[in-house]
């Protein structure tokens, strides 16, 4: 199934890292995806245009996603979209709960979730997305996360991460955690906050790697 890639990529509101992660939507080598969001937002689907996506606004009280239905999903489109409305904490958990669970029975397919600082805070996430990122490399998952920060992801869910794709932070206690776990890098605090407009960095955790910055092409 391939090496798994769990990342997180983090920006402030407007730095593209929606954009981003719509081209990596875009290009991902799987077959299927499924992207969990609140919104709909263009900067995920201006790379998607010509392939077969299918949109679902989904509400309180949330439904529960079975596998024959992500298996239906699969053999019709390419992405899937769920934009959560009016739902409460724990709806969501439950929600993402039943995607979670039944994309470990697709197997070979990617998960991506926009705005993760509501999703997948300290203590909050979901049971079944933490059993999915533990056994990413056996499903053949790939887990993609944006956040504004940080320290809004819960920080044993931080101690999985593979990869980071930073644009510039500038919130002290974000540039504090990251000094703190990414060691390998010195001066990543430093390297972060000096980026400029739409560029961005990859570290690459298992590889004790940092990338030159790179520009977003829009």
């Amino acid at each position: 199934m391939g090496n798994p890639k769990i990342a997180l990529t983090l920006g402030t509101s407007n730095s593209g890292k929606s954009f981003l992660n719509g081209w990596i939507l875009a290009n991902l080598n799987r077959p299927f995806s499924v992207v969990i969001h609140t919104h709909a937002d263009k900067s995920y689907t201006h790379h998607l245009r010509g392939q077969r996506v299918k949109y679902y606004l989904v509400g309180s009280p949330p439904p529960i996603i079975r596998p024959h239905f992500l298996q239906q999903a699969r053999a019709k489109y390419r992405v899937c979209f769920f934009s959560l409305a009016g739902m409460t904490e724990e709806e969501s958990q439950v929600f993402i709960d039943s995607v979670s669970k039944s994309l470990m029975t697709v197997t070979n397919a990617g998960l991506f979730i926009d705005e993760a600082h509501y999703f997948c805070t300290q203590g909050a996430v979901s049971l079944e997305l933490k059993r999915l990122i533990r056994g990413a490399r056996h499903y053949g998952l790939d887990v993609f996360l944006a956040s504004h920060g940080l320290t809004d992801i819960d920080i044993r869910l931080r101690r999985t991460l593979q990869q980071l794709i930073l644009f510039k932070l500038t919130e002290g206690r974000d540039l504090d955690t990251l000094r703190r776990e990414v060691p390998f890098i010195p001066d990543i605090d430093r390297r972060v906050s000096s980026l400029e407009g739409r560029q961005f960095i990859l570290v690459d955790r298992p590889g004790a790697r940092i990338d030159p910055p790179a520009v977003l092409k829009v």
